[in-house]
């Protein structure tokens, strides 16, 4: 593969280059269920941060919702 532009860049353009082609180019983290995670999370904290539940309450749907996604 060429590089696109022949400006100087950092040295680790070959590596980033390399983390960048089949078959490590993914659309979005490489972390399975992350969207997933990060939506659940967000729901729940913001319903705490608006004052429609308790900290408590947060706490234990954050691990009910997240055990059932990890299947424990």
């Amino acid at each position: 593969m060429t590089r696109p532009t022949t400006m100087p860049n950092a040295l680790t353009y070959p590596p980033s280059l390399e983390g960048c082609t089949a078959p490590n180019d993914v659309p979005g983290p490489k972390i399975p269920k992350f969207n997933e995670y990060m939506q659940t999370q967000t729901i729940e904290i913001s319903k705490f941060l608006a004052g429609q539940q308790s900290a408590g309450a947060t706490a234990r749907t954050l691990k009910r919702r997240l055990d059932q996604m990890h299947g424990v």
